[in-house]
């Protein structure tokens, strides 16, 4: 089973790779405000979305990250799943995970679009509406980078139980260490080590955060830093 300095390690590894993904949105957000200044005050919703397209194709060009935090997976649990076992389904796996942080961004593309088209209609000095759109720019930032956090650890979890699943692992532990704002429910179960019948029979119960899905996809829900790491069957 991975030691705690193999999965502080991986943590720390989707961390950083998060960061990293954030410091390279932020000087294409910081040139779509510049772009946006040039339009003037009553811009039309295609010149607005138009002006996105470099930020889109960043986010569709992750693959790159997901293979690290692939490679890690793999590494941290080696000692209970071989490294050879892998499956065509994890490309499947990587192209959804890309899927669901470009559909965060259209969220926050629309909240910038309605922003500045809705100031150029009311009238707005183009001072104003780009003070206003700073302040968005930056939320959006911080919204697309915490929930890619949380959608590339999905990821791991997929990862991890599909590879799992083809080598027969049965049982996992709980593992991510507690902080202050811990759910309860991940409180109770950090450390545990579970069967793939007790975890899914413990998943349908019901608590705060609770998010739909595969418990070893989503977790203790949104942000969570839990994982599922296998565990090897003694004789």
């Amino acid at each position: 089973m991975a030691t705690e300095s193999q999965i502080n390690a991986h943590d720390a590894l989707i961390d950083k790779l998060s960061t990293r993904f954030g410091k390279g949105l932020r000087p294409l957000f910081t040139s779509l405000v510049t772009e946006l200044a040039f339009l003037g005050a009553n811009p039309s919703r295609t010149q607005v979305l138009a002006l996105f397209a470099p930020i889109r194709a960043y986010v569709a060009n992750q693959r790159e990250l997901l293979n690290e935090i692939y490679a890690s997976n793999i590494l941290m649990n080696a000692d209970v799943i071989d490294s050879s076992i892998t499956s065509l389904d994890t490309e499947s796996i990587m192209q959804e995970t890309l899927f669901n942080v470009q559909k965060t961004l259209e969220t926050q593309q629309n909240t910038v679009i309605n922003s500045v088209v809705l100031g150029g209609l009311t009238g707005a000095a183009i001072g104003v509406i780009l003070k206003d759109l700073r302040a968005i720019v930056s939320k959006s930032i911080k919204t697309i980078t915490n929930t890619f956090n949380t959608i590339v650890r999905n990821f791991d979890g997929a990862v991890t139980i599909l590879r799992g699943s083809i080598a027969g692992i049965d049982k996992y532990r709980y593992v991510g260490g507690l902080i202050k704002t811990s759910r309860s429910f991940c409180s109770s179960h950090d450390g545990q080590v579970m069967t793939v019948k007790e975890i899914n029979r413990i998943w349908r119960g019901s608590w705060g955060g609770k998010a739909p899905g595969s418990p070893f996809v989503v977790r203790g829900g949104y942000n969570c830093r839990h994982i599922f790491v296998p565990v090897k069957e003694t004789v």
